[in-house]
């Protein structure tokens, strides 16, 4: 990763240590987008990785809640008037990093699996670089 310009590690705070449930990077170049890094990393014999989850402010729930106050506000006194608009746009900057984030698995149960996992994850980095 240190000669990987394109790709920014999640920051780990100096004194801190980190679980990584997943190591997360950040695609940083345009023209590289994370469904054509999946089928690349899976076609060398990659376990795949996983996307960022959906900024919450746009999961459905809160669309429907937005339109169930509008439609309803005498139903939903507590929210009428309160509810912030739940929409694209309201965070601006994790929804243009969601979609190039790389959530790469780290719960391997076998180290080796895991060591080979790296290697191919290597020479994706090097393909692409």
């Amino acid at each position: 990763m240190r000669e990987c310009d394109w790709l920014v590690p999640q920051k780990k705070p100096e004194g801190y240590v980190n679980a990584w449930w997943t190591y997360t990077v950040h695609i940083t170049r345009d023209d590289l987008v994370w469904p054509d890094l999946l089928a690349a990393f899976i076609e060398m014999g990659g376990d795949g990785f996983y996307g960022a989850y959906q900024p919450a402010h746009l999961e459905p729930v809160f669309a429907r809640l937005n339109r169930a106050v509008d439609e309803s506000p005498e139903r939903y006194p507590h929210y009428a008037g309160r509810l912030p608009r739940y929409e694209r746009g309201t965070c601006p900057v994790w929804e243009k990093l969601q979609p190039r984030m790389m959530l790469l698995k780290t719960n391997y149960f076998d180290t080796a699996e895991a060591d080979r996992q790296a290697e191919i994850f290597a020479q994706l980095v090097r393909r692409f670089s």
